[in-house]
């Protein structure tokens, strides 16, 4: 599994994903301020800003979603492991619950990718003030759910690969 984490397009996702949530969040922190000095100091407002920051929210979002199925590092509240010791019962355990998850992120995959992204494509529209095109704000959750699906499978197969040896009493180490 080493050798998928070390691969190119692996590096390059997790470089893309970086960068748009660094972006995304310095973006949308940038101009909620400006849109609160504008609306409370000079009692104005931004044409359209509300169609921008739901633009960037999306993204931060969806990808944000997508970099924690990635590191594996979704809130979880499973307390099986601090009753259980014996290693084979928490791989199976493990084994169970990434393949459920795995199973849920690909219905999800489907409907964002397969229905709903086409839906849009075919019922191309824009926002209403800055006529921003709607695509690039719903390809988000499309590109977000797939990426979940993706990186569910690749923990859901590594839990598959992993060994008992490889769980300690209370702590998971795949």
């Amino acid at each position: 599994m080493n050798k998928i984490k070390d691969s190119f397009l692996w590096r390059a996702l997790d470089k893309t994903m970086s960068f748009i949530l660094v972006a995304s969040s310095v973006i949308l922190t940038v101009m909620i301020g400006i849109c609160v000095f504008v609306r409370y100091i000079l009692h104005s407002d931004i044409y359209g800003s509300d169609e921008i920051i739901t633009l960037f929210a999306l993204w931060l979002y969806w990808i944000g979603a997508a970099y924690g199925s990635l590191e594996d590092s979704h809130i979880t509240a499973d307390m099986l492991d601090l009753f259980v010791t014996n290693p084979k019962i928490l791989r199976m355990k493990n084994i169970f619950v990434k393949g459920f998850t795995t199973v849920t992120a690909g219905i999800l995959a489907y409907w964002g990718v397969g229905k709903y992204l086409v839906f849009n494509i075919q019922n191309f529209g824009y926002t209403t003030a800055l006529k921003i095109p709607t695509l690039l704000t719903t390809s988000a959750i499309s590109i977000g759910l797939f990426l979940c699906f993706l990186y569910s499978l690749f923990h859901f197969i590594a839990a598959i690969l992993s060994r008992p040896e490889d769980y300690q009493h209370g702590e998971e180490l795949v």
